[in-house]
């Protein structure tokens, strides 16, 4: 639609709603239309307040038309520029941030074997490029407004510790080390990383490091690593210690005779793990199996393998397990979920002795009631009740303290555990008799063959229920 001004009944000018075009209508056979000239059309684009983008050699031609033809026409006579937006500026980095977590297939199979933690950087190679943004172009409309078009901050690089601006490209940071690049909380971090070209052995010793540790090889029975940061294995490991608050990536298989040890602050992913012990406060990703060990996550833990997934031993997942199969006729397997059964038993006391304290301290209160009711009746021997009072409300002070004790310890033993009050089991093959599931403090048996199954913890039981898709 258009805003209509009509001048002699002849021309009519109409202003887009945008005010970014003006339409010029010129009325069919008007008796004066030989009257007509440009300097008329001008002279109303004026009065409307049009001063851009006018088109005299248009409006030249359509009085020159109408004159000789006395059609009604419609043309546009002015038009305003539109304006031209620009881009934001950016930070390109020249790595991809590595994404431990991987999507289990249908079949309970995980994608492993591309999955790095630590991204390896030599000296003078670039990290990350800034591209500044493109300015735009501000548009004007037939009023002569000027629309402004967004402007965008200048970005700068970011300060990275061992990172230096290219001497060929101030845009460009580079390493200024032999390192490694890895990613907290989506920051780029990069940190001088001590690689270890073959095994742990004799010839290295233990492995102590401030920072990030590669081992090419494989790390003999006997020996230790300990990092501050990600540790990532290249071969396989076997009766060691090795513990770090980061990841822990194995890219090879974890066997011993039960004296092996990895604790990890975040996620551990290994190929596979025979009669050991892994503990991690995140994620365990093992690609192949776990037998006749000790596995404990604070988060989930995924075992991919076809044929055993997890078979004897115990596993102990906060929030869950996803399985390819789970236990072996032949042998004993606990999953534990929820909670750490010790935990569970020890809130399971706690919550024993505030019922008896409590027990304890309503028969108290009927006592002080009871001496209260004496104290009113002034019987001679007052000064008794008052004292057995005093003692009892002594007594009561102390019970309820306790009490009180043992509820904040309760609280910070839930709080602190991260105890999880309904846990899932999901598996997607065989589910063997021999398995023994733990939800909290609640137990099931499986005593005969099951598959692809869901078990979740309901109304006191532990459930069971087919897994679709």
């Amino acid at each position: 639609m258009f805003d209509r001004v009509e001048v002699k009944n002849m021309i009519t000018c109409a202003i887009a709603p945008d005010k970014m075009s003006v339409k010029l209508i010129l009325k069919q056979d008007h008796p004066q239309r030989n009257l007509l000239t440009k300097e008329h059309i001008l002279q109303e684009l004026k009065r409307l307040g049009v001063v851009y983008g006018i088109e005299e050699e248009l409006i030249e031609g359509a009085v020159e038309f109408y004159k000789e033809y006395g059609e009604e026409e419609e043309i546009v006579v002015a038009e305003g520029t539109e304006q031209k937006p620009g881009k934001p500026g950016f930070i390109e980095t020249y790595f991809k941030k590595p994404d431990p977590h991987f999507t289990v297939r249908k079949d309970g199979s995980i994608d492993y074997h591309e999955v790095t933690i630590l991204i390896p950087v030599e000296k003078g190679q670039p990290l990350c490029r800034i591209k500044q943004p493109i300015p735009g172009e501000d548009g004007v409309d037939v009023l002569g407004k000027i629309i402004k078009t967004r402007e965008y901050q200048e970005v700068k690089l970011p300060t990275i510790q061992y990172a230096e601006i290219d001497s060929h490209d101030e845009n460009m940071l580079v390493s200024q080390i032999d390192g490694c690049v890895h990613f907290i909380n989506n920051r780029m971090v990069l940190s001088k990383n001590l690689v270890i070209h073959g095994d742990v052995d004799r010839t290295t010793g233990n492995i102590t490091y401030d920072g990030p540790v590669i081992i090419t090889g494989n790390v003999r029975s006997g020996y230790e690593i300990h990092a501050s940061d990600d540790i990532e294995i290249y071969g396989h490991i076997e009766d060691v210690t090795i513990e770090s608050p980061g990841n822990i990536n194995i890219k090879s298989g974890f066997i011993g005779s039960g004296k092996g040890v990895v604790t990890s602050g975040g996620t551990v992913m290994v190929d596979y793990v025979k009669n050991q012990h892994i503990s991690a406060k995140g994620d365990i990703y093992i690609l192949k199996n776990a037998e006749n060990s000790h596995l404990s996550s604070m988060k989930k833990i995924y075992v991919a393998g076809s044929d055993l997934g997890i078979s004897g031993g115990r596993a102990f997942a906060t929030q869950g397990m996803e399985l390819s199969c789970l236990g072996r006729a032949t042998e004993k397997t606990e999953i534990q979920l929820g909670s750490e059964s010790e935990i569970k038993e020890t809130i399971d006391t706690i919550e024993k002795e505030i019922t008896l304290i409590n027990k304890k301290s309503l028969v108290l209160d009927k006592q002080i009631d009871e001496i209260e009711r004496i104290k009113h009746q002034g019987t001679g021997k007052l000064g008794a009740v008052i004292q057995t009072l005093e003692r009892i409300m002594e007594l009561k002070s102390s019970i309820d303290a306790k009490i009180e004790q043992l509820k904040s310890k309760r609280s910070t033993i839930i709080k602190q555990e991260q105890i999880c009050w309904k846990p899932v089991l999901r598996v997607y093959g065989q589910v063997n008799p021999g398995s023994i599931l733990f939800f909290n403090n609640y137990k099931r048996v499986i005593t005969e063959p099951m598959c692809r199954k869901v078990f979740t913890l309901e109304k006191g039981a532990i459930k069971d229920s087919y897994l679709i898709g």
